[in-house]
């Protein structure tokens, strides 16, 4: 069914002020599995509160928009939406605690055709709730199946990444993922039943419940950070990458990575299963040059 594109278009999603505390950092950082060797004095540094650092990548669950593309009645079914991509610049080092107020804007929708599908387009902002300086700036994607076909005011499709270098990979890297992963790393905001109710999952048509795309995104970062930034959060400016296939915890998600002059061009793979999970991926930072 075609989703209501004049509805959509002209949404206006509240300002949305949230403040996290030392325990939310952890949290977040134990979500994407740090502190396994707690004899590790750089994951230490992410997850216990003397000289606690936070992680980039945690911009991704402050000020939350969990759902809020359901709350524009513009048609659109939950079950047929999936996240297509994600990208965060940050203006700033994040720090471990703080209070942001989060601005949502629908920037383009896209007609795939009757009977396909629609791409929303919307960015975030986070600004400091005490100062109003930008803390960070995040860009997404959903892929809204069947909804195609709306008749709305003719857009041209964003332009699409550049692909990845046809040479082998500079460096290749692995992370092991946990058996209870999402259920830990939905405790930083995202509770959709795909990532715990097998029942959910199933219905979604996944054989158990998948781990969360934005937790496979924040993996991909603390590896870059381990590896070419030597594990220091500021150093990251930004990072993007598109959602290909879910990761099941207790995967092993393995990055490839090309050094380039543009930034490092990266993507993820799951180990176990040989299907890319994130692709046409790109980072920069202090270390990338």
């Amino acid at each position: 069914m075609p989703l209501d594109y004049e509805r959509l278009k002209n949404w206006r999603e509240p300002p949305l002020r949230h403040a996290w505390e030392a325990k939310d950092s952890i949290v977040y950082a134990l979500g994407l599995g740090l502190g396994a060797d707690l004899q590790d004095p750089v994951q230490l540094q992410f997850v216990y509160e003397q000289r606690l650092r936070a992680l980039p990548t945690m911009a991704t669950v402050l000020a939350p928009r969990f759902g809020w593309l359901y709350r524009t009645q513009a048609g659109i079914a939950p079950a047929l939406c999936v996240h297509g991509d994600q990208s965060l610049r940050l203006h700033r080092p994040l720090p471990a605690t703080g209070e942001v107020i989060g601005d949502l804007a629908i920037t383009h929708i896209e007609d795939k055709g009757s009977g396909k599908g629609a791409i929303v387009h919307f960015d975030r902002t986070l600004r400091d709730a005490v100062d109003g300086s930008l803390v960070a700036t995040l860009g997404a994607t959903m892929f809204c199946r069947g909804h195609g076909g709306f008749g709305g005011r003719a857009q041209a499709p964003h332009p699409a990444p550049a692909p990845l270098p046809s040479r082998a990979p500079d460096a290749s890297w692995e992370w092991a993922t946990f058996a209870q992963q999402a259920l830990l790393y939905r405790q930083s905001g995202d509770r959709n039943p795909i990532h715990s109710d097998p029942a959910a999952a199933a219905a979604a048509g996944f054989a158990r419940p998948i781990l969360h795309g934005l937790c496979s995104f924040g993996i991909a970062s603390c590896i870059l950070l381990k590896e070419r930034m030597a594990w220091d959060p500021g150093a990251l400016e930004s990072i993007r990458a598109r959602f290909v296939s879910p990761l099941y915890p207790g995967e092993t998600l393995v990055l490839q990575c090309w050094d380039e002059p543009g930034g490092l061009r990266f993507r993820c793979l799951c180990k176990e299963r040989a299907v890319v999970v994130l692709d046409l991926g790109l980072a920069n930072g202090a270390a990338t040059a």
